[in-house]
């Protein structure tokens, strides 16, 4: 079965960047649940009827506080999670329009971390390797 036939969970979300005195930044979110806590891009599953940007806006500004600017389409991520099941995950690259930061729930965190330290802060191989992949887009200076 390939990517277009599968039945996968679909998710949306953004790499939001922004510039801090000359240093690029990126949100990133900490999500402490019963089956997961990790460091990830801020993203969450798609209602019915939604598209992907809406999707994305949403659940920015859900789990942020934060509303956005989409800026571009990245490229789309594919993973299998315990959780999920097969995961389809449109991506955005994104812009705060807001400065309201705070985190949905009291045991999750959002933090602006600069550019060059987000490989270290995210918690799986498959969004390292798609950081790298994507990063040349992500300069904001």
């Amino acid at each position: 079965m390939n990517e277009e036939t599968k039945t996968y969970f679909e998710k949306a979300g953004a790499i939001i960047v922004h510039d801090n005195k000359g240093v690029t930044e990126v949100l990133l979110e900490y999500r402490e649940r019963e089956y997961l806590k990790d460091w990830s891009f801020p993203k969450g599953g798609m209602e019915k009827g939604e598209t992907p940007e809406e999707t994305t806006i949403r659940e920015i500004r859900e789990e942020t506080g934060l509303e956005i600017e989409i800026i571009k389409i990245l490229p789309t991520i594919y993973y299998h999670n315990d959780h999920d099941g097969d995961v389809r995950q449109y991506m955005f690259l994104a812009k705060p329009t807001t400065e309201n930061l705070r985190a949905e729930f009291d045991h999750d965190k959002v933090e602006w971390v600069p550019l060059e330290q987000v490989s270290k802060r995210l918690s799986y191989q498959n969004l390292k390797d798609y950081l790298e992949k994507v990063q040349p887009k992500l300069e904001t200076n």
